[in-house]
C-alpha cells in the first residue's frame, strides 16, 4: 500500500522499506517542499505517522541497517565493530559448517 501511495516520490525524494520511510533532498531549500508533498500524500490516503519514530531536520542517520548522510550510504559502524570482534576459528573442525 505504501508503495502505491508514494510511487511518484520513491527514488526521487523518498526511499521506503516495509513501513520505514526516508524523505531526502539534495538541497536544504528543497526539503520543505519534499516534506509537504509527503504529508499531503499521507493525509490524502488517511495514513498516519508514529511521532515516536519520526526524526526531522537531520543530515544523517540510520536507515535499513546503513548510515545515510550527505556523503552517501555507508556501513553502520556498530555492525563493522561487531564483525571485527568475531574471532577466527582456531581449530580445523570449526571451519566446516
Amino acid at each position: 500500500m505504501v508503495n502505491k501511495v508514494f510511487f511518484i516520490q520513491i527514488g526521487q525524494n523518498m526511499e521506503i522499506y516495509v513501513d520505514d520511510m526516508l524523505i531526502k533532498s539534495r538541497e536544504v531549500e528543497d526539503h520543505e517542499a519534499n516534506l509537504r508533498e509527503s504529508f499531503e500524500n499521507l493525509k490524502r490516503n488517511k495514513l498516519r505517522l508514529d511521532p515516536d519514530k519520526c526524526v526531522f531536520g537531520v543530515t544523517s542517520g540510520k536507515f535499513m541497517w546503513y548510515m545515510i548522510s550527505q556523503r552517501g550510504i555507508e556501513p553502520n559502524p556498530y555492525k563493522i565493530a561487531t564483525l571485527r570482534a568475531i574471532q577466527s576459528p582456531r581449530l580445523r573442525r570449526k571451519l566446516s559448517a
